[in-house]
C-alpha cells in the first residue's frame, strides 16, 4: 500500500517564509546600496567637471567698468534645509569702489565677508551649470593635509559651508571654512584638500598648485 506524501507543517512553512524574506531583504539592501553608490559617484564626477570649468573660467575674467571687481570664482559646499548637500557656483567680488582705469587688483589677504560672496544667477551671461543639488543619501566628508603627497597624514574637518575659490587670471585656489558664522582660511597651512563622496569610494583632490583630479580613496590613503 502506497504512503501519502507528507505535507509541510506550519512551523516549516514559517521557517521557509522567513528565509525567503531575509534573502529578499538582503538583495534589496544590496541593490539600494549600489544605487546610492552610483548616485555618489555621479555627484563626484559632476563636481569634478564643475571645479575644472570654474577654475578655467576664473582665468578668463577681465575687468569691466560696469561691474564690480571679481577676485575669483569658485564653489560653495553647504547643507540645504532638507539635509542634502548643495554645491553652488559663486563669485568673490570687491564690495568697495573701483576705478575704470584699474587693470589688476591683487587677491586680498584678509578673510572674505558674507557680502563679498555672490551666487551666479541662472540665465545670465554665464552658461555653466550654477548649482548641484545632491541626493539626500549622498554625504560629503572633508579632509585636509599639510602635504600634497598622497601618503601624508590627513585630518577630517567639518564646516557649515566650505569654499574653494580660484583666483582671477591665475586660477590659484584658496579654501575657506565657515563655521558658526566665522570665516577660517585653510589655504596657508593645508596645501591639499580632499572631498569624499559617500557611500562611493570616489574622492576629489585639489592642491594649491591648482591640480584637480578624482581617484578611489585607496589612492589617497584615506
Amino acid at each position: 500500500m502506497r504512503k501519502s506524501a507528507r505535507a509541510f507543517t506550519l512551523v516549516e512553512m514559517l521557517v521557509v517564509m522567513a528565509i525567503l524574506a531575509f534573502t529578499f531583504g538582503a538583495f534589496l539592501q544590496m541593490v539600494r546600496n549600489a544605487s546610492y553608490a552610483h548616485l555618489a559617484n555621479n555627484a563626484a564626477r559632476a563636481s569634478l567637471n564643475l571645479l575644472r570649468t570654474t577654475k578655467h573660467q576664473s582665468m578668463l575674467i577681465r575687468r569691466s567698468p560696469s561691474t564690480k571687481w571679481v577676485f575669483g570664482t569658485g564653489l560653495r559646499f553647504s547643507v540645504g534645509p532638507e539635509g542634502n548637500w548643495i554645491i553652488s557656483r559663486i563669485r568673490y567680488v570687491d564690495t568697495g569702489t573701483t576705478s575704470i582705469f584699474e587693470l589688476y587688483r591683487p587677491y586680498p589677504t584678509s578673510l572674505p565677508t558674507d557680502s563679498a560672496i555672490m551666487e551666479f544667477e541662472s540665465g545670465g551671461v554665464y552658461t555653466l551649470r550654477d548649482k548641484l543639488v545632491l541626493d539626500p543619501h549622498v554625504e560629503l566628508q572633508l579632509y585636509r593635509s599639510t602635504s600634497i603627497d598622497n601618503t601624508a597624514a590627513k585630518s577630517s574637518f567639518t564646516c557649515d559651508e566650505f569654499y574653494i575659490i580660484f583666483e582671477s587670471l591665475t586660477g590659484i585656489p584658496h579654501w575657506y571654512c565657515k563655521q558658526s558664522g566665522n570665516w577660517h582660511d585653510l589655504t596657508a597651512g593645508y596645501p591639499a584638500v580632499y572631498i569624499k563622496f559617500n557611500p562611493s569610494a570616489s574622492v576629489l583632490k585639489v592642491t594649491n598648485d591648482a591640480d584637480i583630479y578624482m581617484a578611489p580613496e585607496e589612492i589617497f590613503n584615506l
